[in-house]
């Protein structure tokens, strides 16, 4: 199978520690739990999901 992409050149070390940084901030938002308010709204909006797909 032939790869398509181009030789990709050796990163920076500005560029490593920018992957880095970007990699640890998003883990730790991963790691964050979802605000009550974010979790109330995603049930409401499945209950009226599945109250319409009843009313079919």
């Amino acid at each position: 199978m032939a790869n398509d992409m181009p030789p990709s050149k050796p990163k920076s070390v500005a560029e490593d520690q920018v992957d880095q940084n970007l990699k640890r901030f998003f883990d730790d938002m991963l790691s964050e739990e979802v605000p009550d308010k974010l979790t109330d709204l995603l049930q409401q909006l499945k209950q009226e999901e599945q109250s319409k797909d009843g009313n079919d």
